[in-house]
């Protein structure tokens, strides 16, 4: 369902479903981050990240939603354990969330550290 765009869907199925472990954990933050229930994506991948503390997209995940939030400093944070975990680089830069953090020295700097000229 999350695939084809039914995030609501996907969410309601997986809660009900009380399997929980990093992806379904992970599955369910990324619907609340697109349906921008913020707080709801932040509470869960908390919980998907202690399961697999460096799984790349757990952390891209949170870097991503911090950003939403507009915590800068976490945001900056959890992408640099995502590309340092093996996150693919060029993904981050057509990141909606990341707009606003683009435009920092800090956002340009951790991309080039990773090779990405941006």
């Amino acid at each position: 369902l999350y695939r084809i765009g039914k995030y609501q869907e996907a969410f309601d199925v997986l809660q009900k479903s009380n399997v929980r472990n990093a992806y379904t954990t992970q599955v369910m933050a990324e619907s609340c981050l697109i349906l921008g229930k913020l707080a709801d994506a932040n509470t869960l991948i908390t919980e998907s990240l202690s399961f697999e503390v460096n799984n790349p997209w757990s952390n891209y995940a949170m870097a991503r939603t911090q950003a939403a939030l507009n915590q800068s400093s976490g945001a900056l944070n959890y992408l640099e354990k995502a590309l340092q975990n093996g996150l693919n680089r060029n993904v981050v830069v057509n990141t909606r969330e990341f707009t606003a953090l683009k435009e920092t020295k800090e956002f340009r700097k951790l991309l080039k550290q990773y090779g990405v000229d941006y």
